[in-house]
């Protein structure tokens, strides 16, 4: 009877530590694909309804180009929402991204905020990305945005880092969002 008693005692005790020694869980990338005047409409709205952009674009053509979003365009966001990397040239993304499969770099600090939009902002200019609202902003990750072409050639180097850094380790701590845009 001792024996049971141990026995048992020893299974349950494991079964109460086990769920503590679990490796971190690997976040599953979320994919959508969006239309082009989608992205477009949403953008827009998006800048006509926010006091800081529409302000920067009210006030002169000279600071229009800090309202393009051009692509592929990459934002990694910290998990308060602060935007800590912006960058809409391939090469330099791709760079980046893989920075990122050996840790958040340090140096990185908040960005201004407003010319751009916000994760959250995100979410509402892209419909598809509503379904996964809870997940992204209830896990308190680092987010690794991105919009692109999928194949269009000016993309490959960002949407190839992508591709290797889902898979990699360290992109368990970090939710990766990546909108495809279409042509329709």
């Amino acid at each position: 009877m001792s024996r049971f008693l141990l026995y048992f005692f020893s299974v349950a005790f494991s079964a109460l530590l086990l769920p503590q020694m679990k490796e971190p869980t690997q976040t599953a990338p979320i994919f959508i694909d969006a239309a082009t005047h989608q992205w477009l409409d949403g953008y827009l709205s998006w800048v006509h309804h926010n006091p800081k952009a529409k302000s920067l674009l009210d006030s002169s053509t000279s600071s229009a180009p800090t309202l393009m979003l051009n692509t592929p365009y990459l934002e990694l966001f910290s998990p308060s929402g602060k935007s800590l990397y912006r960058g809409d040239d391939a090469k330099k993304n791709a760079v980046f991204i893989r920075t990122l499969e050996h840790g958040i770099p340090l140096s990185l600090s908040p960005l201004l905020s407003g010319d751009k939009p916000s994760i959250e902002d995100y979410v509402h200019i892209f419909p598809a990305l509503r379904q996964y609202q809870t997940s992204i902003f209830s896990q308190k990750k680092y987010i690794l945005f991105s919009i692109t072409w999928p194949y269009k050639p000016d993309c490959m180097a960002n949407n190839d880092a992508l591709h290797e850094f889902e898979s990699s380790d360290m992109s368990g701590g970090i939710q990766v969002i990546i909108v495809r845009l279409q042509l329709n």
